[in-house]
């Protein structure tokens, strides 16, 4: 039996986190408590999945938002020794998880994100 692919996409740009394993969504608003709970919100949500690969959302958000869902994506892909790539919505296409999972299949790798300000 083969290790089922799972693609854990970050979303923190707003008071709501969004966290996707690839077309199933989750979100909680988190809002002053974000640095606090984004960590258990997302360990919830994987549950006893292990991610393949690590997708965040790196367009201009808040501030506080973009840096806690950058790090902690970039904690996690340490951790899994998965690739993690940054992906934005280019050329106003809106599908910023589509354009982060076309470089992962691509082999592509960050090795770390940096936030968008």
């Amino acid at each position: 039996m083969g290790v089922k692919e799972v693609v854990l996409y970050i979303d923190t740009l707003e008071g709501e986190a969004k966290i996707w394993l690839d077309e199933a969504l989750h979100t909680r608003e988190l809002g002053r408590q974000m640095s606090d709970e984004l960590m258990s919100f997302v360990m919830d949500v994987l549950d006893e999945e292990t991610p393949t690969g690590i997708v965040v959302h790196r367009d201009k958000g808040s501030f506080t938002g973009a840096r806690l869902g950058a790090a902690l994506a970039n904690t996690l892909a340490e951790v899994y020794d998965v690739p993690i790539v940054g992906a934005s919505d280019e050329g106003g296409d809106g599908d910023w998880r589509e354009n982060g999972r076309e470089r992962l299949e691509l082999g592509e790798n960050d090795g770390q994100v940096e936030p968008e300000y």
